[in-house]
C-alpha cells in the first residue's frame, strides 16, 4: 500500500471534518436502520477511499467479517464478565455463610461463658457461706 501524499492526506482530513463525529454532535442520534445503513456506507467509503480493497464486493465481505469478529469478541467479553460476576456472587454467599457460622459460634461461646461465670459465682458464694 502506497503512502498517501500530503495533498491527499489533507483532502482526507478535510472530508473527515465535513462528515463530523456522530458521537460528538450536539443532537442525539437514534440508532435507526437508515442511520445504521448510512454508518455502514461511511465505513465502506472509508475503506474504499484508502484502497484497502479494489472492489466493493470484497470490501463488503471483509467489513461483514470484521463486524462478525467484533460481535464475537464483544460476546466473549460479555460471557467472561458474566462468569466473573457469578463467581463473585458465589464467593459473596460463601463469605456470608461463613460469617453467619462464626456469629453463631460466637453467640454459643458467649452463652457458655456466661453460664460458666454464673456457676463460678455460685461456687464462690457456696464456699464463702
Amino acid at each position: 500500500m502506497a503512502k498517501p501524499s500530503l495533498k491527499t492526506g489533507e483532502k482526507e482530513r478535510g472530508e473527515e471534518k465535513e462528515q463530523g463525529n456522530p458521537k460528538s454532535s450536539s443532537k442525539e442520534q437514534k440508532q435507526t436502520p437508515e442511520n445504521e445503513k448510512e454508518i455502514n456506507q461511511n465505513v465502506l467509503h472509508f475503506f474504499l477511499s484508502r484502497q484497502f480493497w479494489k472492489d466493493e464486493e470484497n470490501a463488503t465481505k471483509t467489513m461483514e467479517e470484521l463486524f462478525a469478529r467484533t460481535n464475537f469478541y464483544a460476546y466473549s467479553v460479555f460471557n467472561y464478565l458474566q462468569a466473573t460476576r457469578n463467581n463473585l456472587e458465589k464467593k459473596e454467599s460463601s463469605v456470608t455463610e461463613l460469617l453467619q457460622e462464626v456469629m453463631e459460634q460466637f453467640q454459643t461461646a458467649e452463652t457458655e461463658a456466661k453460664a460458666l461465670s454464673e456457676e463460678h459465682k455460685m461456687q464462690i458464694e457456696k464456699s464463702v457461706i
